[in-house]
């Protein structure tokens, strides 16, 4: 699989609330990510009324493997204080020893 390069990052800030999931579902889609008819319907819903949140999670969980499969060696993504960014995998080993 080619690799994307993202710039590091803040992708989704923590304003974004509880949309933030769905929010990285539609970036993973808008990257070649594929979602059946069924599950589309339910981000539908659950962005208009926040109906079928257990499904849209694990909808994120799968999002979120699937940016890290396409981004550039030595970078990935990563939810920190509800907020989503690409960072360098040294940053994030960096940061984890400081939590």
């Amino acid at each position: 699989m080619e690799k994307t390069y993202f710039a590091p990052g803040c992708y989704i800030a923590g304003h974004t609330g509880w949309r933030a999931i769905g929010e990285l579902v539609e970036i993973a889609v808008d990257h070649g990510m594929q979602l059946n008819a069924k599950d589309e319907a339910q981000l539908i819903s659950f962005f208009n009324d926040g109906d079928f949140l257990e499904e849209v999670v694990d909808m994120s969980d799968d999002a979120l493997d699937y940016m890290n499969s396409i981004t550039q060696e030595g970078f990935s993504w990563i939810w920190q204080d509800g907020e989503l960014f690409v960072w360098s995998d040294e940053d994030i080993e960096e940061m984890d020893g400081e939590l």
